[in-house]
């Protein structure tokens, strides 16, 4: 009876949520010109990628890359454009041990885009 009022009262969930991470992985990376992020081994296979861009006039493209052997490299997104403040696209189903944005061409100042993955296994 002790333990079922302290749940209560003293704030604890039987519902609680695995660690926000334990199932996800995230990377962030801001490149101020065309190329690859560097790689992760993410092992996730359903993806979403955000690009935040820092500046209104940047115009550019950007890709989701993957590899079964972190040396050779496959398009998984086809070239997606970034030309607002923030875009986003999600590839699924594509499971890989490798990833990485490739920012394919930028137009802009010197302050660049933010890619930020979020992978799901």
């Amino acid at each position: 009876m002790l333990k079922l009022f302290c749940v209560f009262i003293c704030g604890v969930s039987l519902f609680a949520q695995a660690p926000v991470g334990s199932a996800t992985n995230y990377f962030a990376a801001t490149l101020t010109a065309a190329g690859p992020t560097a790689s992760i081994y993410a092992g996730t296979q359903n993806h979403t990628l955000q690009i935040n861009v820092l500046v209104s006039d940047t115009v550019c493209t950007v890709r989701l890359e993957g590899s079964i052997d972190n040396a050779n490299w496959s398009d998984l997104s086809g070239s997606q454009p970034c030309t607002s403040a923030t875009s986003m696209f999600h590839v699924d189903g594509k499971y890989l041990p490798y990833l990485r944005a490739n920012l394919l061409t930028y137009t802009g100042n010197a302050a660049g885009v933010t890619i930020y993955y979020a992978g799901t296994k």
